[in-house]
């Protein structure tokens, strides 16, 4: 008897061929045992490879990619195996089933690894990222901190040095105020005591005339009397 082959049974089982095809498959699929209990047996194995899960990401990490994936082709090998077994005298073909299931069962657990492993990378990124952007505030709140802090001292002492320098500036024109207020007082008195000096001599000067115009008067007057008196004496005789 001429047996389907294998990839024309995987295409019944995942739907992949005509209704025509379907049919003979479906016919000859009831005559045969062999093919019946090979049939039972991948279907049984597809079941079993859909309704498994990976283990937790902690327990993945304590296991390699090639252990995982035998533990899992095991346990779905020797179910199916099994299975044919209990349906068929037949003992099925081991390395048909294996050879059947390996291909889906790898490329599965490849996209299963490859999804959780994306995840488990996102998600220590964005932990990461976390906590590398919370370094950065807390850095960069310290740094602004710090020049904030630097800026108010740096402003504080310009502010210091220019009272100081104002201090110093009014402290200078007040000194040389009083310089030129003492020498302008100085120059003052020197002035009032020329005028004074001067003053004073032309007084002397003419006290000293209306001294001799007056001597000179007096005596003018008292040869002036004696000459009148003079001259009344022999009248009077």
């Amino acid at each position: 008897m001429n047996h389907p082959t294998r990839e024309e049974w995987m295409a019944y089982l995942y739907g992949e061929i005509s209704r025509e095809t379907k049919a003979a498959l479906k016919t000859h699929l009831d005559t045969c045992a062999e093919c019946h209990a090979n049939v039972a047996a991948w279907r049984q194995a597809m079941l079993a490879l859909d309704a498994w899960q990976l283990p937790a990401a902690r327990s993945c990490r304590s296991w390699s990619p090639a252990l995982r994936w035998a533990a899992a082709a095991a346990v779905l090998l020797f179910a199916g195996f099994g299975f044919g077994r209990a349906m068929s005298p037949t003992p099925p073909n081991a390395a048909m089933i294996r050879a059947a299931i390996e291909p889906s069962l790898k490329s599965s657990l490849e996209t299963d690894l490859r999804q959780r492993l994306a995840r488990e990378f996102e998600d220590k990124w964005q932990a990461d990222l976390a906590t590398a952007r919370v370094k950065l505030l807390v850095e960069y709140k310290k740094q602004l901190q710090s020049e904030l802090a630097g800026a108010a001292d740096t402003t504080l002492a310009a502010a210091l040095a220019e009272a100081q320098r104002l201090l110093a500036e009014f402290s200078n024109a007040e000194t040389e105020k009083r310089v030129e207020d003492k020498q302008a007082l100085l120059t003052v008195l020197k002035e009032m005591e020329t005028k004074r000096l001067t003053d004073n001599a032309a007084l002397r000067k003419d006290v000293e005339t209306m001294a001799v115009l007056t001597e000179l008067a007096f005596r003018s007057a008292q040869q002036e009397m004696v000459q009148l008196a003079s001259d009344r004496i022999p009248a009077d005789q």
